[in-house]
């Protein structure tokens, strides 16, 4: 149910950022969603977090964290002049933004990114970063997001490395550490592409572990 709501999401989600750009006709728009959603939907890749029931937290955190987006894109290009058919002024989407956000790190501090995912929504296609000026003035606006994000992640740190979750550097070095995390972006990414010979487990390289 949780999925087939984040897909539904993605749909609007979709919509909402073609509509700024302001380039597509409606029914480009309404196409282009739809096939977006679609992907999303149907990919292999999702399939571990919806039928693994302890994995409930991957498709919770990203409602939250679709819904902050889509609060947050409603904020950043409201026009005072013309404001929208809602009850919320600007403040309240950028608060509903920031309530979505913190109930999305509650689900799952991998939703610690979000707040770089808005400065590049700034970027393109809201087109708000214009100059070294106007990237600092919205880079304080997300002050608050970071500063979250910060907390969850050094709460995470602390509650993962109590449980032994964290290997000392003696037993793994740093620079194994950051092998493992560029073949880890690098493997997820060609799965997304091809998703071939999927597991619920997916054990280190032993290249990389027999580095050392």
């Amino acid at each position: 149910i949780f999925h087939s709501l984040n897909t539904f999401l993605v749909v609007l989600l979709s919509a909402q950022i073609l509509t700024v750009t302001g380039r597509l006709s409606d029914k480009s728009i309404l196409i282009a969603s739809a096939i977006t959603g679609l992907l999303f939907g149907i990919h292999p890749i999702h399939v571990e977090s919806v039928a693994w029931v302890s994995e409930r937290k991957d498709v919770l955190c990203a409602f939250f964290f679709i819904l902050s987006l889509m609060s947050y894109i409603r904020y950043a290009a409201f026009n005072q002049e013309n404001p929208p058919q809602s009850p919320f002024g600007k403040r309240g989407f950028y608060l509903l933004s920031l309530t979505f956000f913190i109930l999305a790190l509650m689900s799952k501090p991998m939703a610690v990114t979000l707040p770089v995912v808005m400065l590049i929504l700034d970027w393109y296609p809201l087109g708000r970063i214009r100059s070294v000026k106007t990237f600092r003035a919205v880079l304080i606006e997300k002050f608050p997001f970071f500063a979250l994000g910060i907390a969850s992640s050094i709460v995470t740190t602390i509650a993962v490395d109590s449980n032994g979750g964290i290997n000392p550097l003696a037993v793994r070095p740093l620079s194994k550490n950051i092998l493992l995390a560029g073949n880890a972006f690098f493997f997820y990414l060609y799965k997304i592409f091809y998703p071939d010979v999927l597991s619920p487990f997916y054990p280190y390289p032993e290249k990389i572990i027999s580095l050392y």
